[in-house]
């Protein structure tokens, strides 16, 4: 009896042992993946995309069970034009954590730079079905942007103004909110906007120009005018400008 007892403590034992052995390796192996993936922000934050991709690489490789390290390792795909390689990324990380709304978000940012704008649409509604994303004026914009894409203005608008109501100080979805309005004929509501955008970002080139178009429609003149001369103080050399002199020249006559 007793060393039936004797033999199974010291089986227990040696298991005690071998289970405290594999949990300080993996402790050690996700304190190697942080050090390696707190090194890759770094190289980031200097726009270093290489060094960057390096770095989450071994994140992973050390703990591949981390969405965090899918997720950076993501943004240097699109960062480097390897746009696949970022969906699959990004795929990956939702693996690990099907409510992670920011990788549904960026999934859909990808699939909007590949202009294949229904797949963009469906994973930005799946970002917004959580609760947990932090930051769902993003996805609206996203999908404010794809519906213009596809034509699609009327729901355009909708999803720019939630995307407004939810972050009124973002410029770029004012933006877009007038342009959607200029494409729905709707120039009134388009200078709205555009005038807010301007508030928000008054060195913004897109949101001048734009704003100086939709008085140019109007037949707002001395507005239209004081628009694009802006546009040529801020951008001599773009392409705005060179179009801002026509319209100029236009409105002088």
């Amino acid at each position: 009896m007793r060393i039936i007892r004797l033999i199974t403590i010291t089986v227990l034992f040696s298991f005690l042992i071998t289970s405290c052995g594999i949990t300080q390796s993996r402790v050690k192996k996700e304190r190697e993946a942080d050090g390696y993936y707190q090194m890759g922000r770094a190289y980031l934050n200097e726009n270093n995309l290489q060094m960057a991709y390096v770095e989450f690489q071994k994140a992973i490789e050390s703990n591949p069970n981390d969405k965090l390290y899918y997720y950076a390792i993501g943004y240097i795909y699109v960062g480097l034009g390897k746009l696949q390689d970022a969906a699959n990324a990004y795929k990956k990380a939702i693996k690990i954590d099907p409510k992670y709304g920011e990788a549904y978000n960026s999934l859909g940012a990808v699939y909007g730079k590949m202009e294949r704008w229904d797949e963009a649409i469906a994973e930005y509604k799946k970002a917004l079905n959580f609760p947990e994303y932090e930051t769902p004026q993003l996805a609206h914009y996203n999908l404010g942007y794809a519906y213009y894409n596809k034509g699609d203005y009327k729901t355009s608008i909708s999803e720019f103004k939630e995307a407004v109501r939810l972050q009124p100080d973002m410029a770029m979805s004012q933006l877009w909110l007038g342009n959607a309005y200029v494409k729905s004929g709707m120039t009134e509501d388009a200078i709205v906007s555009f005038e807010e955008a301007k508030k928000l970002d008054s060195t913004n080139v897109d949101v001048i120009y734009n704003l100086g178009l939709a008085y140019f429609k109007q037949g707002k003149r001395a507005e239209a005018l004081d628009a694009f001369k802006k546009v040529i103080e801020l951008s001599p050399k773009s392409e705005a400008a060179a179009d801002s002199i026509k319209y100029i020249d236009l409105l002088k006559k």
